[in-house]
This record gives C-alpha cells, structure tokens and sequence, in this order.
C-alpha cells in the first residue's frame, strides 16, 4: 500500500468519524440552541483534534522519507 493511499484512508477514516457524530448530535432529543451550540464546541474540538493528528501523521512520513 503506497503512503498516499494510507493518507487517504486515514482521512476517510476520519471523515466518517466526523460525519457519523454529527449526524448522531442532530438527531439528539435537544432543543435547536442547544443542539447548535453543543454542535459548534464539538466541530471545534474535532477539528483541532484532526489537525494534530494529520500533523503527527506527516512528521511520521517525512520521517520514514528523510
């Protein structure tokens, strides 16, 4: 398997992680606010949390490379 293609999984992975959670926060028993903000803090802390591993992801292959 080529490293792109491991990329690609990982992100997929990823994606469907985030997509899967959404769609499960939406489909709670909350009220529109709540739902909308309790949403909005969990794509912020989602988003932060990919960005770190997608970072540790690439300092990984740029050290299989170098």
């Amino acid at each position: 398997m080529s490293e792109n293609s491991k990329m690609d999984a990982v992100f997929a992975f990823i994606l469907g992680l985030v997509i899967g959670a959404a769609a499960g926060v939406l489909l709670a028993p909350n009220s529109g606010d709540k739902t909308r903000k309790k949403l909005g803090r969990w794509l912020e802390d989602t988003a932060e949390k990919a960005k770190d591993s997608l970072e540790n992801i690439e300092k990984k292959l740029d050290m299989k490379k170098g």
